[in-house]
C-alpha cells in the first residue's frame, strides 16, 4: 500500500508541476585541449616503444650528430661526450627534478650544442618536444655520470617538432642534448618537457596541451593522472569525496529566499557507475551549465541508497517564515534515493566530478529544482 501511495503522490507532483523527463545531448566533438600532440600520443603504440638504452656512438653519432660535434670532438668513436665543464656548472644548466618545464635557449658559434641536465627521482613517463624553425635540429637523451663527468648517448632521439615519448624513464640523471646538423649559428629553440607522471603503459591520453605542460593520462590500471597527481581511480570511484552541497540564496530589503540541495553517502550505480566514452571506456567530458563549468569532468551515475536533502526557505518582512524540506517528488527529506525514484524514468541522477578541482561541482537530475524547472540548463557536454 505504501508503494501505491508513493506512486499516486508522484503522479500528482508530475500533474501539478509538469515534471518533464530531463536529458542533455552529448556532443561528439572534443574541446580546445585536443590538439596535434594529443592525437600523436593517442596514435603512438606505447607497448612498442623502445626501452631507453645506451648506444654505440660510432654508429649513432656519426650519422646523426657528425656536424654538430665536429667542433668539440674530432674522434667520433668516443664512447661518450666529455662534458666535465658543463657538469661542473650543472646548477646553471639544470632543469628542475622531474621537470614540468619550458626552456628557451639558443645555439651560437661558441656554444654549438645545448646540454640541459635533469634528474628523475622515480620512474617516470616522459614527454618532450623541441620546437625550432630549423628543421635540421634534434634533441637526444643522454645518460649522465657525475663521477666521471661524461654523458653517454641513448637511443632516444627526435628531430624538431617530433613528440618524444618514453613510457618508463628509470630513476637517474640525464641530459637533453640539442644540436643542429647544419651547424648554423644563432638558432633559437624551445624545449618543452613533461616528466612528472609515473612510468607505465597508457590506455588513453584525454588531453595534452601543445606545450606539454598539462596532460590527462589514463593508464592501463584505470588510474588517471594529471601533472603528477592521481586525479581519479575508475576502478574505485568511491575512494574520492563525492559529496555535494549547493546553497542558493537571494536577499532583498526585508526578505530572502534560499534553496539548499545536498548529495551525501553516495552509492554509485553498480551496473554503470560512470558515463562512458563512445568506445566504451571511461568517459571524460568538458561540462558547462548555467552556474558551473568544468574543463575535465567525470559524470557519475547515482544508485539506490544515495543520500539526498532539499530545503526551500523564504521570508518577507511582515509575513511569516516559510520552510519546507519536501523535494520536487513530494517526498520528505533528508532521505535515501529509492527504487521508485529510478522507476519513474524521468532521467538519470548524476553528479559531475571536476578533475581539476578534485570535487563534485554539480548534481544533474530530476531532483535538482533548478534543472527540473528550467531555471538552469546544461549548455554543453563534450566528450574529450
Amino acid at each position: 500500500m505504501k508503494k501505491i501511495r508513493s506512486f499516486f503522490a508522484i503522479i500528482m507532483v508530475i500533474a501539478l508541476t509538469g515534471i518533464p523527463v530531463i536529458s542533455y545531448a552529448k556532443e561528439l566533438e572534443g574541446n580546445g585541449d585536443y590538439n596535434e600532440n594529443t592525437e600523436i600520443l593517442e596514435q603512438t603504440n606505447l607497448a612498442q616503444l623502445p626501452e631507453l638504452t645506451a648506444v654505440n656512438p660510432e654508429v649513432e653519432m656519426s650519422t646523426l650528430f657528425c656536424n654538430a660535434f665536429d667542433t668539440i670532438e674530432t674522434d667520433l668513436t668516443l664512447n661518450s661526450l666529455d662534458a666535465s665543464d658543463i657538469i661542473k656548472q650543472r646548477t646553471t644548466n639544470r632543469l628542475p627534478d622531474n621537470p614540468l618545464f619550458i626552456l628557451d635557449d639558443q645555439l651560437t658559434v661558441s656554444d654549438t650544442i645545448g646540454i640541459h641536465l635533469f634528474t628523475v627521482t622515480s620512474n617516470k613517463f616522459l614527454m618532450a618536444q623541441l620546437n625550432v624553425a630549423n628543421e635540421d635540429c634534434m634533441v637526444r637523451i643522454y645518460f649522465v655520470d657525475f663521477s666521471t663527468g661524461t654523458l653517454t648517448p641513448s637511443n632516444i632521439v627526435k628531430t624538431a617538432g617530433e613528440l618524444m615519448v618514453v613510457s618508463n624513464l628509470p630513476t637517474g640523471d640525464y641530459a637533453f642534448v640539442v644540436s643542429s646538423l647544419d651547424n648554423e649559428p644563432d638558432i633559437s629553440y624551445t624545449l618543452s618537457v613533461n616528466a612528472v607522471n609515473p612510468a607505465g603503459n597508457l590506455k588513453r591520453a584525454y588531453w595534452l596541451t601543445s606545450d606539454l605542460q598539462e596532460a590527462g593520462l589514463l593508464y592501463t590500471s584505470n588510474h588517471l593522472y594529471s601533472n603528477g597527481n592521481l586525479v581519479f581511480n575508475f576502478n574505485n570511484p568511491a575512494e574520492h569525496d563525492l559529496n555535494w552541497l549547493r546553497i542558493y540564496e537571494v536577499k532583498w530589503s526585508g526578505g530572502y529566499s534560499e534553496k539548499t540541495h545536498e548529495i551525501y553517502n553516495v552509492v554509485l550505480n553498480s551496473r554503470q557507475p560512470y558515463m562512458t566514452s563512445q568506445d566504451g571506456g571511461p568517459g571524460i567530458f568538458s561540462y558547462k551549465a548555467t552556474s558551473v563549468s568544468a574543463d575535465h569532468a567525470v559524470i557519475l551515475n547515482l544508485g539506490v541508497g544515495t543520500g539526498f536533502s532539499y530545503m526551500d526557505s523564504n521570508y518577507q518582512s511582515g509575513g511569516k517564515h516559510n520552510m519546507t524540506m519536501t523535494d520536487i517528488f513530494g517526498k520528505k527529506t533528508p532521505r535515501n534515493l529509492d527504487q521508485d525514484d529510478f522507476d519513474m524514468n524521468l532521467g538519470e541522477f548524476q553528479i559531475i566530478y571536476d578533475l581539476d578541482k578534485g570535487k563534485v561541482v554539480d548534481f544533474y537530475g530530476p531532483l535538482n529544482f533548478f534543472y527540473q524547472t528550467g531555471a538552469e540548463t546544461v549548455e554543453s557536454l563534450k566528450e574529450l
